[in-house]
């Protein structure tokens, strides 16, 4: 065996190399090749400890994107990727503390999901403004194409049809879910909080109203007993009031649970298959009173939809029916206990299964037994056909056997009959010339006449 040695460092500052060794057996060209064994220490010199990375980043803004009640939000540059971000400013007061504002990014920096989107960091501009920066969403929400739908655009209508729409209400629920397992309610989901990418990402937006709840939380209050802010004679809404639930409307904010999220994914649902929100009014009272006593507006039996021969009507699903009524129930009780449920339904319609929600009867789940299985279901019925068929074919068969076997009888009785007749005609001649030869007294002609009579 030999060995090599390892290379030495050189000079006084350099650091030493960990030993390898290398360790083989010698052979000689006629002996098999044998087996190899290497052996390495892994030990490393060690790094010093560093508990602080400072990191600033000057963000370029460049133009306005967006804007809502509380922000204002631009695409900027970031230097050190080299990459834009969306920069969100608060348009708070710079005097007032932007708690809301502040806690957003902090629940955005807790919600690690696809479909929702990721901050990259928070800070202060020059003129006292909190701002955050985050991941830049090129495309569209689902309200705008809610509205491009409702108004009949051929594009939007081929790219957009129920099943993908569909799909983006299931992100969603996906995002939701995520949110309230770490202990957050949005508050504020509706199709404009939606935004679909270019390339078919969904991104829940505008966090700014989401609050923390769990078992520490106050314990939900029954429908229409006051709430902390109605104890002091006013109530301070926050959200959209299309799509709140009557616990917000009523003012209620520690006891809400995920049930007050459901109710507004089921909003969004209905508008999705309407193309309308689930109230209206003609002011800000009368819809929040809507809300409060459950007074949808009526779900139409079918929804208006473009396709390539032209606009045409549409019939909006009952089990999609029944999930968003279930889910926009008025008492809690009566709602999705958790997203997951609500998920579970809108799958069970895609797969061509009965939702929990509209309670399927024997008849239904076997009509959806048959349409879910097509191919096994056509091929039973053209059996079912053919051998029908054979039967119908068989009975008839038999019957014009039968018919046929009961015309020969008849006609075998018509002919002993016609014989008998024939007989009895033969008879009655034989016996006429047996009594002429009688009157002429000629004997023998009577004798051959009477034996030529049968004898019945």
């Amino acid at each position: 065996m030999s060995s090599v040695p390892p290379p030495q460092s050189q000079g006084p500052d350099s650091q030493s190399v960990p030993e390898t060794t290398v360790s083989f057996d010698t052979f000689s060209a006629e002996s098999p090749l044998p087996e190899t064994t290497l052996a390495f220490d892994t030990g490393f010199s060690e790094v010093p400890e560093v508990t602080h990375y400072p990191a600033v980043v000057n963000y370029e803004a460049r133009e306005e994107v967006g804007r809502g009640g509380m922000a204002k939000i631009f695409s900027a540059d970031d230097p050190l990727l080299n990459r834009l971000v969306a920069i969100k400013v608060s348009t708070a007061d710079v005097n007032i503390p932007d708690t809301l504002f502040l806690k957003e990014a902090e629940v955005l920096a807790n919600l690690a999901h696809p479909n929702i989107p990721p901050i990259h960091s928070r800070g202060t501009d020059d003129q006292g403004r909190a701002f955050y920066s985050m991941k830049l969403i090129r495309g569209q929400t689902l309200q705008k194409i809610i509205k491009q739908l409702a108004s009949g655009n051929p594009e939007t209508a081929a790219t957009f049809t129920l099943q993908r729409l569909l799909e983006i209400f299931r992100k969603v629920c996906d995002a939701v879910a995520l949110a309230h397992a770490k202990g957050y309610l949005h508050r504020d989901l509706k199709p404009e909080n939606i935004m679909v990418g270019e390339f078919g990402e969904v991104l829940v937006m505008d966090w700014g109203l989401a609050v923390e709840f769990g078992e520490t939380t106050q314990r939900p209050a029954p429908l229409g007993a006051p709430g902390e802010a109605q104890q002091a004679g006013t109530i301070r809404l926050q959200g959209t009031p299309q799509y709140m639930s009557p616990e917000q409307v009523e003012g209620m904010v520690k006891g809400l649970d995920e049930r007050s999220d459901i109710y507004s994914l089921g909003g969004v649902l209905y508008a999705i298959l309407t193309s309308n929100s689930p109230f209206s009014g003609n002011s800000l009272d009368e819809v929040l009173d809507r809300v409060r006593h459950g007074k949808i507006t009526p779900m139409p039996r079918s929804r208006a939809v473009t396709g390539a021969a032209g606009p045409a009507e549409s019939l909006i699903p009952e089990a999609l029916r029944a999930v968003t009524f279930k889910a926009l129930a008025t008492h809690r009780s009566g709602r999705y206990p958790n997203v997951s449920n609500l998920i579970a339904d809108i799958e069970a319609y895609q797969n061509g299964f009965a939702t929990s929600a509209e309670q399927a009867g024997l008849v239904r789940q076997l009509t959806l037994l048959i349409k879910r299985n097509r191919l096994a279901s056509c091929l039973a019925a053209i059996l079912l056909v053919v051998a029908a068929g054979f039967t119908v074919r068989l009975a008839q068969s038999e019957k014009l056997s039968r018919l046929r076997a009961s015309e020969a009888q008849q006609s075998a009785e018509q002919a002993l009959l016609e014989k008998k007749a024939a007989r009895r005609s033969a008879a009655d001649a034989q016996l006429a010339m047996a009594e002429i030869a009688e009157r002429e007294l000629n004997t023998s002609e009577v004798r051959r006449s009477l034996q030529a009579v049968p004898e019945e």
